[in-house]
């Protein structure tokens, strides 16, 4: 199952990240860790005034709006924001925990290694894949 439940010092990874070829072992973006900590959750507005000064701080040329962040936020009631160790807004919709292998790759081991052992972990759990095809494994 795919787990949200963060808490402060959490390391989250991005969802869009899991790869088929490794056997949905998160790798980020050309093997580079693109994660972070959980810090907090954020309301609504306190996502779209704090993405609004890291925007302007970082791009001061665009003259960055609240209204154009809201504008990108978008309408949907159901999302939900949060605050990582680096001060960025990221929301929970394409970030997640890293399951057991996700863990290990990011603690240096090899991935081919890692792809093979999680499908064979896989055939002996009798794990399920989630509803985006990938399976997450967990030791509870």
């Amino acid at each position: 199952m795919i787990k949200k439940d963060f808490k402060e010092g959490d390391i989250y990874i991005v969802t869009s990240h899991r790869k088929g070829l490794t056997n949905g072992i998160y790798h980020g973006v050309a093997g580079i860790f693109t994660g972070g900590k959980y810090v907090r959750d954020l309301t609504l507005d306190e996502a779209i005034e704090l993405h609004t000064e890291v925007m302007n701080k970082n791009f001061p040329g665009l003259h960055v709006t609240k209204e154009m962040v809201k504008k990108t936020f978008g309408d949907n009631p159901n999302e939900r924001y949060f605050l990582n160790d680096a001060g960025e807004v990221h929301t929970y919709s394409n970030h997640e925990k890293p399951d057991i292998f996700d863990m290990r790759y990011i603690n240096g081991e090899d991935l081919s290694k890692l792809a093979i052992e999680k499908d064979k972990w896989i055939k002996d759990h009798n794990v399920k894949p989630d509803e985006d095809g990938h399976f997450r494994c967990w030791n509870d």
